[in-house]
């Protein structure tokens, strides 16, 4: 059974002519400079020792979400 779903665009350099991509630590604001825009920080910040995985079966109720929602799968 597929719990969750996800689309991955990739792009290839060689298709818009170029070896690499130039890859900017600050894409936004969008600038006039050509660059690549990533969705996360560069470099990315690790996990800490508090971090712990989201695992689906698992009943979440200590606290609400940002939504005010807790998990508790039936």
């Amino acid at each position: 059974m597929v719990r969750s779903y996800e689309l991955g665009v990739l792009y290839v350099p060689s298709a818009f002519d170029v070896k690499t991509f130039p890859v900017h630590k600050n894409p936004f604001p969008v600038s006039s400079c050509s660059g690549f825009p990533v969705p996360f920080d560069l470099p990315p910040s690790g996990y800490s020792p508090k971090d712990q995985p989201w695992i689906w079966n698992i009943p979440y109720s200590q606290a609400p979400d940002t939504h005010g929602n807790v998990w508790v799968p039936s």
